[in-house]
Order: structure tokens, then C-alpha cells, then sequence
């Protein structure tokens, strides 16, 4: 079913006039305009484009310019969230055209799946006006536009036939329209029949409105800690952080702690839940802001990272062990899948794998040829096979998990070093156990201060005071793992090709000795998350940020 957005009017200069509800749209997203002054055509332009594919990464999104990698990046998560962990693809850097229609279709629904309220909710498609935008004699009426699946698909009707310019803000925004389905069903064909829609000049705003007003406008205004604050901003065309956290969160809060608090009598709003996808940001690092473990320890090994003016992604995957060929197959991971494999603990596993143990010689293929002995490989195999992809999942898992107790005794210890000295003085020790809910009693902290500082310099160490109170804590971090990055813009990646930056995280411990790499952005990104990261990148540049 469709549902008009706006009533539009004509003014005397033939202009088309915006209705209460689109404008209301607009000051959300824009800010409030004044008379006879809208968004300037450069900052509309830079936010009119599609999700378009990279052609050198198939499974990258591009941006264009400037702006709207608030939109593009939190798409792009889900995205390889989806494609990584969601499909089988066998390559998921060389989708073909059939999977990257079927990845981001999904990709839109789900998010817009997280902005809806309720199941009583409905889902809200904003849809453009085509043969309207070519028309400046001719007012939109009540009737309904067509369906996109129904409309022509060669290229004079598509969007990219308007240049922004020359369609100009207010005039395109006369001609969005609002579709309103209630199932999630409807919503997913929807989405499918308007890909071609999302892929071209207007795709991204055209979704952003769709969240915006599946979500409801006052919702989010009650979600926004400043009402005032537009999501785009109309001077330099940033996303807000709220618009970030409706996007990866389907909730329009201002803030990235865990949880609500109160300031001054005021409630300030901030992530109630794990996230699918995480969020970092430098801003941590130059301590503006403290983002909470609901966006840093997210349900999917993958981060967006915000720098001053840009957001990209961050991501690691470890690629699976192909089983094809038995005669490839690592006879040491058999061994060790049989130390706790209920199946492979039968004495007729254990005899075969007793054979099966001296090295593998042109007699081989005479061993698989019972029938009995082809059975019980095929059943190994799939149990191999079902072992090392959940000794994979746990790995990915790990770099997710809720912080432990010792990584919780780093995070507290470092409030009370904000210079990151590395110490405290002795004076803070209570507080900072008191803060751990360790024992505090006077008379122990002195035999603490006296234990860990046995020279009497007045200081606590950070590595000693870890070691004492807790010792031997692992997190199940990996030392090291694989990593991704992707940053949409062109002319910030090498040869202006959007492609994934690959490298390898080398995670250590404080009392790690180890020579620093290069002190970069993206490094003291990641190190709000792992205060120990060493990034080793295969390029010969660090990406970037921006």
C-alpha cells in the first residue's frame, strides 16, 4: 500500500513547496532552513549518490564524496556482517552480481527491521516520484506512484538521469513519497523490487528517510539528547552520532556509554544492548568521549571507526580450513579433534586413526577401498569439518567478549591515570580497589601500598598491581589474527581503488616486551578496545582514517 509523504503546493515561481510533514523530515535531517535559503547544492550534492560496488572490491561499498559515510559505513557493516558469517559464499571478496543484490537488500531490511518499534509497527519506504521530477508543469496528486517493480527499468528513467543540480533540493525532495508495509515480508520483496532505487543517485538518502520514518520523528526526537542538532550537519555535511546509533543500534541516542545517566537532573541516553556490529572512535583516545562495551565488544568481529571527520570499518576473519582432498588434511588436527570428539573416541576410530598415523604412501588408496573404513572417513571428515568451524567461531567469538576481570582492572586503573603514565599514586589505591570491589579496609591497602611499592617512591605500577590481584587471567584474546580495513572514499586508498587493507593484529600483554610499530589513528583507534594492539599491514602505508 502506498501513502502520500507530502501535499505538495505551487508557488508563484512555479517552485514546489514542501508540506509540514516533509519539512518536518527535512529540518530533522538538515536543520531548519531559513526563507529562500535551503541546503547549499554542494552539501546535496556530496549526499546524492547510491550504495554502489566497488569494481575492484565486490564486496565494498564506494562514497563518492564527503558526507555521507554515515550512511554508507553503518550499511557496509551489516554488509560483510551478512556476507562473512550469514552466507557460504567461497569468496567473499568476489561476490557475484546475484549476491551483492541479495547482501544489501538484506542489509537495508535488517536495519530497518532494528528501527521499527514493534511488531504492531509498520515499516515505512521512502520512494521517489520519477516522472514527477521531469515535470515542472504538473503537481503531484493524491494518487499513488506506481510500484518500482512495475516501473521501467532502462536508464532514461532511472534517478541518475537528473543530476542533483539540476533536480535541486527542494524540488526533489517535492517528490518523495511515502510506501507503508506491515509485515516483514512485504518490507523484504519491497526492498528487492526497489534495488535498482537504492542503487542509484538518491539511494542513500531515499534510505536514510525509509529508517527515519519507519522509526517515527518523534521517537527519535525523544531519543536525541538536542533536539536543535540536525542529523546531517548543514555546514560540513557530518552525520551526528545519533545518526550513527539509529543506523547501527535502531536507536537515535547522542551518546556511546552502556546505559542512561543522569547529570545535573538531566537523563542522558546511551546504549542499552550489544550491538551487532561495534563502534571505536579516536575521539576516545583524545578522551572527548568513553564508548561502553555494548558497542566495543559487539556480537560480530566487526567496527566501525569514527575519526574527526570520517567513519570506516575495521574487521577480521579467519578464513576456513578446506577439507576437500584427505589426502591434504593435517593428521595432527584429526589427532587433537579426537581428544574431545565423543564420536572419535570409539576404539574403532582410535585403531583407524592408529593406522592412519605412519606417513601416507602409494598403498594409501588400497586402505580407503572398505567400504566400512570409507564410512567412518566420511564421518570423521564431517566432524573435522564441524570441529574447525566451531574452533573458528570461538576464536571470532573471543575478540567480541565482554571485557574480563583483569581487562576491567586495566580500563578502572586508567581513570585514575589520564595522563596514561602507566601508575597512580599511592594515595588513589583505595580508590581504585574500592572501585574493583576488592577488600579496602584500611590496614590492607597499607600492606598492598607497602607490597607494591617496596621502594617507597609513592607510585603503583600498573603491571604489578595486575599481577597481584589478578594473576594468570586470560582473556582468550588470540595473540594474533588476520584483520581488514575499509574506508569507502576513493582518494583515501591506495592508487584511489576501494579495496580492503589487510594486515595482522598482534595483541601483547603489558609486561610484553616488544618494539612499537608506527604510532597512526588507526592504531590509537583500536587501542580504546586493545590497549596492546601492534598492527602489521601488508601495504607499505598504515589506511586511513580519513
Amino acid at each position: 500500500m502506498h501513502a502520500r509523504l507530502e501535499t505538495v503546493q505551487e508557488g508563484k515561481s512555479g517552485t514546489r513547496k514542501m508540506s509540514e510533514l516533509n519539512r518536518e523530515v527535512v529540518e530533522l535531517v538538515w536543520g531548519k532552513q531559513s526563507a529562500g535559503s535551503g541546503v547549499s547544492a554542494p552539501l546535496f550534492r556530496r549526499w546524492t549518490q547510491g550504495f554502489v560496488f566497488s569494481e575492484t572490491e565486490r564486496s565494498a561499498l564506494e562514497q563518492f564524496e564527503g558526507g555521507p559515510c554515515a550512511v554508507i559505513a553503518p550499511v557496509q557493516a551489516f554488509l560483510l556482517k551478512n556476507i562473512l558469517f550469514n552466507t557460504e559464499s567461497s569468496n567473499w571478496r568476489d561476490i557475484s552480481e546475484e549476491e551483492q543484490r541479495t547482501a544489501l537488500c538484506s542489509t537495508l531490511s535488517e536495519i530497518l527491521e532494528s528501527a521499527c518499534l514493534g511488531k504492531t509497527q509498520n515499516f515505512c519506504l521512502a520512494t521517489w516520484a520519477r516522472a514527477k521530477a521531469t515535470d515542472d508543469n504538473t503537481d503531484i496528486t493524491d494518487s499513488h506512484p506506481e510500484p518500482e517493480s512495475s516501473q521501467p527499468s532502462d536508464t532514461q528513467q532511472q534517478p541518475t538521469a537528473l543530476a542533483a543540480e539540476e533536480l535541486g533540493f527542494e524540488r526533489f525532495h517535492s517528490t518523495v513519497h511515502k510506501r507503508t508495509l506491515k509485515t516483514v515480508a512485504e518490507l523484504k520483496d519491497a526492498i528487492l523490487s526497489m534495488h535498482d532505487t537504492w542503487r542509484n543517485k538518491f539511494g542513500v538518502l531515499l534510505f536514510l528517510y525509509s529508517v527515519i520514518l519507519t522509526k517515527g520523528i518523534e521517537n527519535i526526537k525523544n531519543e536525541i539528547e538536542d533536539t536543535t542538532e540536525p542529523l546531517i550537519d548543514p555546514v560540513y555535511g557530518h552525520g551526528s552520532q545519533s545518526l550513527i546509533n539509529l543506523l547501527v543500534t535502531g536507536h537515535a541516542v547522542s551518546n556511546v556509554w552502556d546505559g542512561d545517566r543522569e547529570c545535573s537532573g538531566m537523563k542522558l541516553h546511551g546504549i542499552h544492548e550489544q550491538a551487532s556490529v561495534g563502534f571505536l572512535t579516536l575521539m576516545e583516545s583524545l578522551r572527548y568521549c568513553k564508548v561502553g562495551s555494548f558497542l566495543k565488544s559487539p556480537k560480530f568481529p566487526i567496527w566501525i571507526l569514527g575519526s574527526e571527520t570520517h567513519l570506516s570499518v575495521f574487521f577480521t576473519k579467519l578464513e576456513g580450513c578446506p577439507l576437500e582432498n584427505i589426502f591434504q588434511l593435517d593428521l595432527s588436527l584429526l589427532f587433537s579433534v579426537h581428544l574431545f570428539s565423543p564420536f572419535l573416541c570409539s576404539p574403532l576410530t582410535s585403531l583407524f586413526l592408529l593406522l592412519l598415523s605412519p606417513p601416507l604412501s602409494s598403498s594409501a588408496p588400497l586402505l580407503f577401498s572398505s567400504p566400512l573404513i570409507s564410512l567412518v572417513i566420511g564421518q570423521m571428515l564431517l566432524h573435522v569439518r564441524y570441529q574447525t568451524c566451531l574452533i573458528i567461531y570461538i576464536w571470532e567469538m573471543s575478540l567480541v567478549a565482554p571485557e574480563s576481570p583483569s581487562e576491567q582492572a586495566r580500563r578502572v586503573f586508567q581513570t585514575f591515570d589520564p595522563e596514561d603514565n602507566g601508575f597512580i599514586p599511592d594515595t588513589l589505591l583505595e580508590d581504585v580497589m574500592k572501585a574493583l570491589d576488592l577488600v579496602s579496609e584500611p590496614e590492607y591497602v597499607n600492606l598492598m601500598k607497602s607490597k607494591l611499592d617496596p621502594e617507597s617512591l609513592g607510585i603503583i605500577l600498573l603491571g604489578p598491581f595486575l599481577l597481584e590481584f589478578f594473576p594468570d587471567q586470560d582473556s582468550g584474546i588470540p595473540d594474533s589474527f588476520p584483520v581488514y580495513h575499509y574506508n569507502g572514499l576513493k582518494q583515501s586508498n591506495h592508487n584511489e581503488k576501494v579495496n580492503y587493507v589487510e594486515g595482522t593484529a598482534i595483541v601483547l600483554g603489558f609486561e610484553d616486551p616488544m618494539a612499537r610499530t608506527d604510532d597512526t589513528p588507526v592504531k590509537r583507534c583500536l587501542q580504546t578496545k586493545w590497549p596492546y594492539i601492534e598492527l602489521l599491514w601488508t601495504t607499505e602505508r598504515s589506511p586511513s582514517l580519513n
